[in-house]
């Protein structure tokens, strides 16, 4: 989130949540250590397909074709000076249990385990770039 210095509000939210007051696009790009060049050929609509993402198909184990849409080494880079400068100071709550470091699906299993049922979705194309 960009703000401005008099937005007290949402100051004050991001400094509960520990996280970074980002003045401005400028003030973003540095702390991420995002070139002016690659501000241009990555963050922009007119660039982004072509320079995002590389998609490769494997197949499944069961028979089928799983599309894979690897990112490419700079935008990597960004994502995880993105992880390193933001997201990582954020203080999850203890029920977040997906992509945390440490956790397992058997960690998320536990809270459910007296549950009279359970409900398992597989979301079609939930991390499709495109």
């Amino acid at each position: 989130m960009i703000i401005k210095d008099s937005d007290n509000c949402n100051l004050k939210k991001l400094q509960s949540f520990n996280l970074p007051i980002i003045k401005s696009i400028n003030h973003l790009l540095e702390l991420l250590d995002i070139s002016p060049e690659d501000e241009k050929k990555y963050l922009y609509p007119d660039n982004r397909k072509k320079n995002l993402y590389h998609e490769y198909n494997i197949p499944k184990k069961n028979g089928g074709i799983r599309k894979l849409e690897i990112p490419d080494d700079k935008i990597k880079f960004i994502q995880k000076a993105i992880n390193r400068v933001i997201l990582s100071n954020f203080n999850m709550p203890n029920s977040c249990i997906g992509y945390m470091r440490g956790k397992s699906i058997v960690d998320n299993a536990i809270p459910h385990l007296e549950a009279k049922t359970l409900r398992k979705f597989d979301i079609k194309d939930f991390f499709s770039v495109y």
